[in-house]
C-alpha cells in the first residue's frame, strides 16, 4: 500500500505538470459521476464473500453473476445518460470521455469478486502487488499519452487500463472458475447483507462528490481543477494509508464474528 501511494503521488505530480487546470476539472467532473455509479455495482457483493463464514462455489458463482449483472446495468445506464449528464454537470464535450469511463463500472465489479476471495483468504501480498504492477504499467501509457497532447484522455486511458487489467490478472491470480448461476435463496443471503451497505455507500459516496458535481456548473471547470487538484493530491495518501487497517481487520474479525470469547 505504501509503495502504490508513492506511486501514485509521483504519478499525480507528473501528470500536475503535463496537464491544465481545466483537464484536471474535467477527470474530477467524470471520476464524480462514475464513483457515484459505482457505488451500486462494487461494495456490497465482494464484502458478502468475505464476510460469510462458509461459501461454496454455489455462493461464490451466485455472486459474480449478480455482480455481473449489476455491472452491465450501470454501465448501460451511464452509457445511455452520458449526454445528459454531461450537459448537467459541465458541457456536452465530457459526453465521449465519460462512456469510455463507464467500462470501468463492470470492470471494477469483476473485479471485486476475484480480490474478495483472495482477501478473505488473507492473500494481501498479491492483492497489492495486482494493484502496483496494474499502477506501473498503466502510470507509463498515461505519462507517454500526456506528453503526446491528450489532454484528460491521458488521465481517463489510466483509470480504465488499469480497472481492466487489475480485472485479468486478479481473475488469474484468484484461481476462481466462474459459471452463471442465480438461486433465489443464495441472492436473498447475499443482498440481506450487500443491500443496506450498497445503500449506504451510494448516500456517502454522493455527499462526498457533491462538490465535485457541483462546482463545474456553478463556477468554471478550471475553478473545479484549481479546487480538486490539491485536494486529490492529499486524499490520495491519507485514504491509503488508512484503508490498510479496514482491508487487513475486516476478513480476520469476520473469521470470529460468531466467536464471543
Amino acid at each position: 500500500t505504501v509503495l502504490v501511494g508513492i506511486v501514485e503521488v509521483l504519478s499525480f505530480s507528473i501528470m500536475s505538470r503535463l496537464l491544465t487546470q481545466e483537464d484536471f476539472g474535467y477527470y474530477a467532473a467524470i471520476t464524480a459521476i462514475t464513483t457515484v455509479f459505482a457505488s451500486f455495482s462494487e461494495t456490497g457483493i465482494g464484502s458478502a464473500i468475505i464476510q460469510r463464514k462458509e461459501i461454496d462455489s454455489k455462493f461464490i458463482n451466485n455472486s459474480f453473476t449478480l455482480s455481473f449483472l449489476f455491472g452491465t446495468f450501470i454501465t448501460l445506464l451511464l452509457l445511455i445518460s452520458s449526454k445528459p449528464l454531461s450537459s448537467l454537470i459541465a458541457d456536452e464535450s465530457m459526453t465521449i470521455p465519460l462512456m469510455i469511463m463507464s467500462v470501468t463500472l463492470l470492470s471494477n465489479c469483476l473485479s471485486s469478486v476475484n480480490t474478495s476471495i483472495m482477501i478473505r483468504r488473507l492473500e494481501f501480498f498479491q492483492v497489492g502487488m495486482i494493484t502496483l504492477v496494474s499502477l506501473l504499467i498503466t502510470t507509463v501509457i498515461s505519462v507517454i499519452f500526456a506528453l503526446k497532447g491528450f489532454g484528460y484522455y491521458a488521465i481517463i486511458s489510466k483509470a480504465v487500463l488499469s480497472s481492466v487489467l487489475t480485472m485479468i490478472i486478479s481473475w488469474v491470480m484468484s484461481c476462481a472458475r466462474y459459471r452463471f448461476e442465480l438461486d433465489k435463496q443464495t441472492i436473498r443471503s447475499i443482498l440481506g447483507f450487500s443491500g443496506w451497505l450498497m445503500a449506504s455507500v451510494f448516500f456517502r459516496n454522493m455527499a462526498q462528490q457533491l462538490d465535485k458535481l457541483l462546482m463545474g456548473k456553478l463556477l468554471s471547470i478550471k475553478s473545479l481543477g484549481d479546487y480538486n487538484r490539491p485536494k486529490e493530491f492529499i486524499n490520495m495518501a491519507s485514504s491509503k494509508i488508512g484503508g490498510i487497517f479496514d482491508t487487513a481487520l475486516f476478513p480476520i474479525l469476520s473469521q470470529v464474528q460468531d466467536d464471543m470469547e
